[in-house]
């Protein structure tokens, strides 16, 4: 009689095998066992080891089947693929795809990232896509003031506000004399609309750039890979839930978000739009001022 083990495992060669075996990280050992017939297998869940990042690109191009064990308490344990379960599973990257607005904080993702080395390069993608946005936005408060070679000071006063939040205001307060002197219902809209979606969007970069990387624990599952976090000092962004056990056991705190490497390259893609955005307007901007000299 044959009884099916839980889970997938990873189908590896003779080849396969003696290249990965033996591979040690962190005090974790790769090493798939061999089940005859020139097969070895070893459990999907090694995909989930940020220990094993190094090797995860190659064993995620590998087959995988399920199992089946052979119950007789006389033999050794027996075990077999299978049949039709062998399949090549989609390794295409995640990409995160918004379902509400595009500047809400995104759900919680089904897995984190196995490389931290990409969770890295994409927290700093964004956070240099996001410092074009606050250059693009120093450039728009120049605009309003009339643009040309002289406008550094305006840019270093700009500048000399400390938060994203306080500059958007001094914007707003820019702006609203700057459309009764030059009044533009369509130019006044667009502007409004760059400055709103620019406050909306910096509540997802702080949220980035005050992350911290850690193992993640997905919903539906335990510890799977990596993650952005807010730190466990931050107490906004981390709520008290009872503990599952009994009393004597303190309560724990859930994370309000979790990015990883998808959701992050989305928000870096969009401040990049943004920025083009504001540059356009602060260009057209420049049709007040004939005369200016228009010299950055």
């Amino acid at each position: 009689m044959w009884s099916p083990l839980k889970g997938f495992f990873i189908l590896l060669s003779d080849e396969d095998a003696a290249r990965f075996n033996g591979f040690e990280n962190d005090s974790h050992r790769f090493e798939a066992w061999s089940i005859g017939d020139g097969h070895h297998i070893a459990g999907a869940t090694v995909l989930e080891a940020p220990a094993f990042a190094p090797i995860i690109p190659e064993l995620m191009k590998l087959p995988q089947c399920r199992l089946q064990q052979r119950l007789q308490d006389e033999e050794p344990q027996v075990l077999r693929i299978k049949p039709r379960s062998i399949f090549t599973p989609d390794n295409s990257p995640r990409v995160y795809s918004p379902t509400g607005h595009v500047f809400e904080r995104p759900p919680f993702p089904p897995k984190g990232d196995w490389s931290a080395d990409a969770l890295y390069a994409s927290i700093g993608r964004a956070l240099s896509s996001w410092e074009r946005v606050e250059v693009s936005l120093s450039d728009l408060f120049t605009s309003l003031l009339s643009p040309n070679i002289y406008g550094l000071p305006a840019q270093r006063a700009f500048g000399s506000v400390a938060t994203s939040r306080g500059r958007i205001e001094m914007l707003h307060a820019a702006g609203a004399a700057f459309f009764m002197v030059f009044p533009s219902e369509d130019d006044s809209a667009k502007f409004k609309d760059l400055l709103s979606r620019a406050s909306k969007y910096a509540a997802r970069r702080n949220e980035i750039a005050h992350g911290i990387v850690g193992e993640y624990s997905a919903p539906d599952g335990p510890t799977r890979g990596l993650a952005l976090l807010p730190p466990r000092y931050a107490t906004s962004k981390r709520a008290l839930v009872p503990h599952h056990m009994p009393k004597k056991y303190p309560p724990k705190d859930k994370p309000s978000y979790a990015y990883t490497s998808p959701e992050i390259t989305f928000f870096s893609d969009r401040f990049y739009e943004l920025s083009r955005e504001i540059d356009s307007l602060g260009n057209h901007l420049y049709r007040y001022f004939p005369d200016a000299t228009l010299e950055r």
